[in-house]
């Protein structure tokens, strides 16, 4: 486990994220002297192996030529013959990598060679990653170059989701910034935005050191690990207790009593429902208005039923962190208790409604037609296959004696991106965002009942390429023989659940029911 805090120095007040074995960091560097201090900053902790071009190495061993014969610095540049093999390059860097626990790949992504270009797809970074955490390594690809350049945001977009943080470091007037954006399983956990600023130690070599918490302007002085902590009350499982140092509270009068606009103190609430998701949403909204981008603000979710578009949708309203129901109480307090530092990056709109979400069409949801259904699924495959996000595409056969209208009005999911149609005799379904493990439960919600008690077979797709293949099949089957469009009158949900009668009610009573975005 490597602290930030050996590349950056900082008071003890401020607690810098580690980097763990099996996990895997992309650092963006504008300047060449960040990949010339990170290499030294982390060869100080543990032994590293470094890959680059020629020229990277050339100008590191000009500035300092101790790296050559550092013990713990390994450092190799990249030669191959006409063909590039993806299993060669990975079976290289595991053999040359075998007594260090850290691997550093740097590329130089504005004016990369060939091998370079070539580890900048999608499939290449993915299966690296994919070896680092079997191998226990910790793996750092550092981008050398412009941050807001096309080819950085390109290969940002492709592979974001493989890492387990992303790292910004570049000069702003005066200011050395470094923005950190750190996820767990898919979670948006924690961010910062720190000031950096560069002084010679002893030995005369450059370093880098965090900017004083207690100089940034805030209303309210800026405390760091020593700010007050609370947790909402129904935040807390049974039997749950809080150690010392932390407060829970049992109403919203109590925050507003005890914090100042401008504090950096800590905040957990409660996600308990979909249904509660809205009124979460606008609280954090509100929260972070009043108190500023120093308050810190997480979200401890109890519902299987969120999706990734759920957390990012919190983030953008104003939270700090989202963490899943499957994390444990204890590790829960410690993940808070390290947002310890961060500001919230984001720029809020004057109005919650204001803020665009999710999926860029919002038309995409319900019921479409099959052809429309099939454009639709193939371009939000397409997308969730370039940011490593989750789909999943269903195929049913319906029960004797339902409609095709009962199943459509029954689809209560008004979420962008969940969608169902009607081709080849069988019911199709498709759910953005939505995770294996919780597909069965969000079919379970979208459609208020089990699903088993409404259709009669059910099949399930979770792989990407093997959704785009179903699409070109079915596309063959529409092509030759089209389904009909079925004419429905959308209705609103509370609308559709009015109209049940008195006896299905009393028979679905004990389902749970909800209403998706």
């Amino acid at each position: 486990m490597i602290e930030l805090n050996s590349i950056v120095t900082s008071s003890d007040d401020v607690q810098l994220p580690k980097l763990s074995e099996n996990e895997s960091h992309c650092i963006i560097l504008e300047s060449q002297d960040w990949v010339f201090h990170t290499v030294h900053a982390l060869a100080s902790k543990a032994n590293i192996a470094m890959y680059c071009n020629a020229s990277l190495v050339r100008r590191m061993t000009e500035k300092n030529s101790s790296l050559l014969t550092s013990d713990h610095v390994q450092i190799a540049e990249w030669k191959f013959n006409r063909f590039f093999n993806v299993k060669k390059a990975i079976s290289a860097i595991e053999r040359t990598s075998t007594h260090s626990p850290i691997v550093f790949l740097v590329l130089d992504i504005e004016n990369p060679s060939r091998y370079e270009s070539l580890f900048m797809r999608n499939s290449l970074m993915k299966q690296l990653t994919s070896w680092a955490y079997n191998a226990n390594k910790i793996l750092i690809v550092g981008l050398f170059g412009q941050m807001e350049s096309e080819q950085t945001q390109t290969f940002l977009a492709d592979n974001a989701r493989h890492f387990m943080s992303l790292n910004f470091i570049y000069q702003q007037l005066s200011d050395i910034h470094w923005k950190a954006s750190f996820w767990l399983s898919g979670y948006t956990v924690n961010q910062w935005d720190w000031v950096v600023t560069p002084f010679e130690n002893e030995q005369g070599s450059l370093r880098f050191k965090l900017s004083d918490i207690q100089e940034n302007e805030a209303l309210a002085p800026l405390l760091g690990l020593k700010a007050p902590k609370y947790v909402m009350k129904n935040a807390l499982k049974m039997g749950e207790a809080l150690p010392e140092g932390w407060r829970m509270m049992d109403t919203n009068e109590g925050l507003k009593e005890s914090i100042a606009p401008g504090s950096d103190a800590l905040i957990v609430l409660s996600l308990s429902s979909k249904e509660a998701f809205f009124e979460l949403a606008n609280h954090i909204f509100k929260l972070r208005k009043h108190y500023g981008a120093y308050l810190r603000i997480v979200v401890r979710s109890f519902t299987d039923a969120i999706r990734l578009q759920d957390e990012e949708a919190l983030v953008y309203a104003g939270a700090t962190m989202v963490l899943p129901r499957e994390i444990s109480f204890q590790r829960m307090l410690n993940l808070a208790k390290n947002t310890a530092g961060s500001t919230y990056s984001h720029s809020l709109p004057k109005d919650l409604s204001q803020l665009h979400i999710g999926l860029q069409n919002p038309n995409l949801k319900g019921y479409l037609a099959p052809k429309g259904f099939l454009q639709a699924v193939r371009s939000l495959t397409v997308q969730a296959q370039r940011q490593d996000t989750p789909a999943a595409l269903v195929r049913a056969s319906i029960a004797t004696g339902l409609t095709k209208e009962a199943i459509v009005n029954r689809f209560t999911s008004r979420r962008t991106g969940d969608m169902i149609t009607f081709m080849d005799d069988a019911v199709f379904i498709f759910l953005t965002g939505c995770k294996p493990s919780e597909l069965e439960y969000t079919l379970d919600m979208s459609f208020g009942l089990p699903t088993q008690t409404i259709f009669s077979q059910q099949i399930s797709t979770t792989q990407h390429l093997q959704i785009l293949d179903d699409c070109d099949e079915l596309q063959i089957t529409e092509n030759v023989s089209p389904s009909a469009i079925i004419n429905i009158e959308r209705k609103q949900v509370n609308a559709v659940a009015a109209a049940h009668s008195a006896a299905e009610k009393a028979q679905l009573s004990s389902v749970r029911k909800v209403s998706f975005l």
